[in-house]
Parts: structure tokens; sequence; C-alpha cells
């Protein structure tokens, strides 16, 4: 069993388990033939990852296991489709907004298509950051911090929940998912990330979802975020199943080419 059979055959026992403890952890780890210095390495890994919690001496699943395609893998996949819908949502920017900006292989896209010069940009992913950095029409940004998810470039935790319920109210929040169900419920794949994703829902005035097809999934990930009706613009190509879309009024579907 290579290293990542054994992670995963791990994680559904977790999974399915969603709590045990460390006794109970490395009495299954042992039955399964790994040696305790191996299992411990994979425990210190997935609470790196924040798939799992850790406090005294209780595991604690919150997050979905999945191997991690690479930036360019996530970028390149369905790139003219998410190109398209992030394009189409930067035009629709003010002058003045400040904006909040989820992070995201399309959000990136979106905020490299922003031409219209803005006020600021604010957002909890390192990549989109790094994307608005480079964009020129974009006057303050601001990055928050806290435990950053290696694997997404996201920050997480306390203190990235904290500084955006102290922040002001943003003009629009720009949002992605993990995958959206055919009941149109959105999911994020890890309770941490969505839990910063819910925070900046509530504090943005115009909520827009940006989807692209391969997001549909008859059967969402982890984490529920919200729904259609947390959404105030629904952006997706003419891709998307036509029984998604039906349910979606029409006032708030936009449907990129």
């Amino acid at each position: 069993m290579n290293k990542i059979e054994r992670r995963n055959a791990v994680v559904e026992v977790l999974k399915k388990r969603q709590q045990m403890s460390l006794k109970e952890y490395f009495t299954l780890t042992l039955e399964a033939g790994i040696v305790n210095i191996t299992a411990r390495r994979d425990l210190a890994f997935f609470e790196k990852e924040h798939l799992i919690s850790l406090k005294t001496g209780l595991i604690k699943y919150i997050g979905n296991y999945q191997i991690e395609k690479t930036r360019n893998e996530q970028i390149n996949l369905n790139h003219a489709t998410k190109n398209a819908i992030g394009k189409y949502v930067a035009s629709l920017l003010k002058g003045d907004d400040i904006i909040y900006v989820d992070p995201g292989t399309t959000n990136e896209l979106f905020v490299k298509n922003i031409k219209t010069p803005i006020k600021q940009l604010v957002t909890s992913g390192l990549h989109i950051f790094n994307q608005a950095r480079r964009n020129p029409k974009i006057k303050e940004i601001i990055l928050i911090g806290g435990e950053l998810k290696t694997s997404t470039g996201s920050f997480v935790g306390e203190y990235t929940l904290k500084t955006i319920e102290q922040m002001c109210y943003f003009d629009k929040g720009i949002f992605t998912a993990n995958s959206v169900d055919e009941n149109l419920n959105f999911y994020n794949n890890n309770q941490l990330e969505g839990e910063v994703y819910q925070a900046a829902l509530k504090k943005s005035h115009q909520k827009f979802a940006l989807i692209d097809p391969n997001k549909f999934k008859i059967k969402g990930d982890y984490y529920k975020v919200g729904d259609i009706n947390t959404f105030d613009f629904f952006v997706t190509s003419a891709q998307m199943p036509k029984k998604i879309t039906d349910q979606i009024a029409p006032e708030k579907l936009k449907i990129t080419q």
C-alpha cells in the first residue's frame, strides 16, 4: 500500500466515524499494519491540511481529503469558461467599489479581468492576493491572515473570522464553490474554509456566485456553505445542465458563452 492509498484508507474510516480517540486511532492503524511513526506522520499531515482537529486526545473529522491538483491543472481546467465568467462579473464593477474575493481559480481570473479602477479588494486567499498585486486597476489590496491552508492558499481560523467580522461591509462579494448539487446547495470541502466563506457572505451587500459547469455534482461535497437563495447573482456558462438553470429566477441567472 503506497502513501496515498494508506492515507485514503485512514481518512475513509475517520470520515465514517467523524471522531475517535487517539487510542482508537493508533489501534486502528496498528491493525492495518501501519507502524506507529508513520501513523503519527499521517496524523500531523491531516491536522496541517485541516482535515481533522485534534484536542485533548480526541480526533474530529472536519474536511474532505482529495488529492490536490497542481496549480496549473486547476487553472487550466475549463479555463476558457472560467475566464468568460470572470470577465463578465468584472465588467459589473464600479469605481468606488470595495469588494471581497473568495479563494478559487475562477475568482483569480475575475481579478485578472478587472479593468475598472476599484477602491479596495479584500481577500483571505493568497493566490487572489498575488493576482491582484499584478493588476494596477486595484487601488488597495488587503490580505486577511490567519492559519494558512497550504494546499489551497487559503487563510482560515479564529483570527481570519474575527478580522472579517470587524470589517466594514463589502459592496460586492465574489464567491465560487467546490461543488453545487442538483438542489442548488453550495459546498466547500473543508469546514474551516467554509466558515470563512460564510463570514464573508454576511458582510457582502451584493453576492455573486461564479460557477463553471464542472462544479455541478448530483451530491455535493462535505460542508454546505449556502444555497441559491444566498446569492443575488448566479453566473455560469451555457454548458451548465438545463435542469440546474431552469431552477434559477431569470433576474438572478447570468449565462456567458
